[in-house]
């Protein structure tokens, strides 16, 4: 027989480890090892046994010597969810007859982890008297349940753990302009918000400090907290950011790249404020976080994407600036998802208000050879020459491709000489190589010779380009200097046979 101490392992803290123990007791009557196994557990948790087998003698022998415990502890992974509930089945099997197995399990359940955290893209911003500044917001719900999150706009100068209202009007809205005061979030999503604060006053620099906070309703001790300050201003604080090869519009193109693959995409930003301040931007992209990575140059260095702000000293300048979107991983399976990954930056003092690039990313593996013959694909030669063709292949696609190149068989004893069959050539690459062909040594008349060259990426053999090429072999034609003195000298032998005839018919008359 084989029974657990416990068949439930409840509200077990995501991180820890759960104990219980496994007693097995051989009922036969000889000495018998059993082996002990458990079901499959989800990816991340873990079941540790102090043993997977026991040596038991039989029944009739003393409880120690036929009975015996093992430890068993079940780890439980930060990222389990607070409705998992997961089964674990242990078999225990008789080493003397295969067919004997017993069962028992033990239900696992995962306790409630209420946990909030937040980011605010710029902590200081500005805005004209009279006008709505809005303080972009992402609530992170980082619990393994879903839950409430309470939003708060507080005066930071109050004491107590109270929340007083600012001096100037203070909302939370969404993304459609909606004013809310909470949000429900499942475990691991999070939302963007917006603090938005109006603009009191007329004085130029004054400023106000307001605190935001945000609380978890069923656990309220979990809280998240920041402080921001809003600065009365009469100047503009604007980015703008363009593509700087753009394939029509100037804030969308479109890219395709193969699994594992990464390109990098040109963009030029500058300072179109009307502030006489040094001012910097800040760049963040959203869209396709969990297939497509990226990285930021600006100028050469490398700057952090939603962390680093850039300064721009200059405002008559624009600024270089570099994106290179990379495939994580190199899964096949990776090929037909596609999204749009949004690329904005915006001045630090007025985050809310950004200047945005759409980038159309399409995963999808390209074969795409282009083969061209310089000078044409058909040539002419005089017999014994022979005829070059220079053949430039370009790897068109979007992955490093090992190319095969060939002909068809020569016919009539042409032959067809490849000056180099195998290529490795990487995407936008371009090779060029010699293609002789020679006529048959004995050519008794002009002949005509097609042939095909067949040009293969050899992971993708349906997409070769074959290119059809014909050489014509005449013989050589006789100089006109030699038809001439050919003419001359039957002229003049014509002309010796003609006097000598006649010379001897006077010899005849006169005799």
């Amino acid at each position: 027989s084989a029974s657990l101490a416990t068949n439930y392992l409840n509200n077990v803290e995501p991180g820890t480890i759960a104990s219980t123990s496994l007693t097995v007791t051989n009922q036969g009557n000889g000495a018998d090892t059993f082996s002990i196994a458990h079901s499959p557990v989800p990816s991340g948790w873990t079941v540790t046994m102090s043993s997977t087998s026991v040596n038991l003698l039989g029944k009739h022998e003393a409880q120690n010597d036929r009975e015996e415990s093992i430890t068993i502890e079940v780890f439980v992974p930060m990222d389990a969810l607070a409705d998992d509930s997961v089964t674990i089945t242990f078999t225990v099997s008789s080493g003397g007859d295969s067919s004997i197995a017993i069962t028992d399990a033990v239900d696992v359940s995962v306790a409630e982890r209420h946990e909030v955290d937040g980011t605010v893209l710029s902590i200081d911003q500005t805005g004209r008297s009279d006008q709505k500044v809005d303080f972009p917001v992402i609530i992170y719900n980082n619990g393994n349940v879903q839950d409430s999150f309470r939003l708060r706009a507080c005066d930071p100068n109050q004491p107590g753990s109270g929340c007083t209202s600012p001096s100037w009007q203070s909302i939370f809205v969404d993304d459609q302009d909606n004013e809310v005061t909470q949000i429900s979030l499942d475990a691991g999503a999070s939302q963007q918000v917006y603090l938005r604060i109006h603009i009191q006053s007329e004085d130029e620099g004054d400023y106000l400090q307001v605190k935001i906070k945000v609380n978890i309703v069923s656990s309220p001790s979990n809280e998240y907290t920041k402080t921001v300050t809003a600065r009365v201003s009469n100047y503009d604080y604007m980015m703008q950011l363009i593509l700087a090869e753009p394939q029509g519009a100037p804030d969308s193109l479109s890219v395709t790249l193969p699994p594992g693959g990464e390109t990098t995409v040109s963009m030029l930003v500058s300072d179109i404020g009307t502030s006489p301040y040094i001012e910097s931007a800040l760049f963040t992209t959203e869209g396709m976080d969990s297939t497509i990575s990226t990285s930021l140059r600006i100028n050469g260095i490398e700057v952090g994407i939603g962390t680093t702000p850039y300064e721009i000293p200059d405002d008559s300048l624009v600024y270089n600036v570099s994106l290179t979107f990379s495939v994580m991983g190199s899964d096949q399976g990776l090929n037909g998802e596609a999204g749009v990954v949004k690329v904005c930056a915006a001045s630090m003092r007025n985050t809310a208000n950004p200047s945005c690039v759409d980038v159309v990313v399409t995963i999808e593996t390209v074969h795409k050879l282009d083969v061209v013959v310089q000078g044409g694909p058909n040539q002419n030669t005089t017999h014994p020459g022979f005829s070059d063709f220079l053949v430039e292949v370009t790897n068109s696609g979007n992955i490093e491709e090992q190319i095969e190149i060939r002909s068809t068989e020569g016919l009539r004893g042409w032959t067809v000489d490849i000056e180099q069959t195998d290529l490795m050539l990487y995407p936008g690459e371009t090779e060029t190589i010699r293609v002789r062909v020679k006529p048959p040594v004995d050519l008794p008349v002009e002949d005509e010779f097609e042939f095909t060259l067949i040009v293969t990426p050899e992971s993708c053999e349906v997409c070769s380009q074959p290119v059809d090429m014909s050489v014509k072999a005449t013989h050589p034609e006789t100089p006109e200097w030699v038809n001439y003195m050919l003419w001359s000298v039957f002229a003049t032998l014509l002309l010796g046979i003609l006097v000598t005839i006649m010379l001897n018919r006077r010899r005849s008359i006169g005799v």
